[in-house]
């Protein structure tokens, strides 16, 4: 089913019929794929499920992917629930908020990403924030990704912390590498 949803990601014109039911799978990585896809719908009635579900969900992982995917809808009715989402009680949620926020422009995001980050000790949070970092392709979360590897390498002792670690310096490679572009005007 995830690959089904991958692939739905491929056409251009997506039938919104079939993303709304994979939000509704049993599978939460088909779920929050499905949630990011209808943000990039930019589609009045995705805006409308990702509201429903950022309030009313139980799911954290699916509430934080709405909170991100609201990032497309860049009006004042948006910008005010994810700067109000920013106090949710869950971490993750307040990740996708400031992911979101990051998305429609507010720099000052990039920072309170890396603090979540920093303040809660599960691996899960500098994933889901170097994950975002990449997402979001802003040459600005250079220094921030750098900060989370240095913080992590500090600790990483099993070879999933050293997959880890490989995949947060692709992303950095990355970054700096559409910083690079950036500069000399090829992007």
């Amino acid at each position: 089913r995830l690959d089904a949803i991958q692939a739905l990601a491929e056409v251009k014109a997506q039938p919104f019929d079939l993303i709304r039911m994979a939000v509704d799978d049993s599978n939460g990585p088909v779920r929050v794929r499905a949630v990011r896809l209808a943000g990039e719908t930019k589609l009045t009635e995705a805006r409308e499920l990702l509201v429903d579900l950022l309030q009313h969900e139980t799911h954290e992982r699916v509430r934080m992917a709405a909170a991100e995917a609201l990032g497309n809808f860049d009006d004042d009715n948006t910008r005010e629930l994810l700067t109000k989402t920013l106090t949710d009680t869950s971490p993750l949620v307040q990740m996708g908020a400031a992911a979101g926020l990051a998305l429609l422009g507010d720099k000052n995001m990039l920072a309170r990403l890396a603090d979540l980050a920093a303040k809660n000790e599960a691996t899960v949070f500098k994933l889901m924030a170097v994950g975002i970092y990449g997402r979001l392709q802003d040459p600005a979360a250079i220094p921030f990704v750098e900060q989370l590897i240095e913080r992590y390498q500090a600790t990483a002792a099993t070879p999933q912390d050293q997959d880890n670690l490989q995949n947060f310096r692709v992303i950095l490679d990355h970054l700096k590498y559409l910083e690079r572009h950036k500069r000399e005007g090829i992007l």
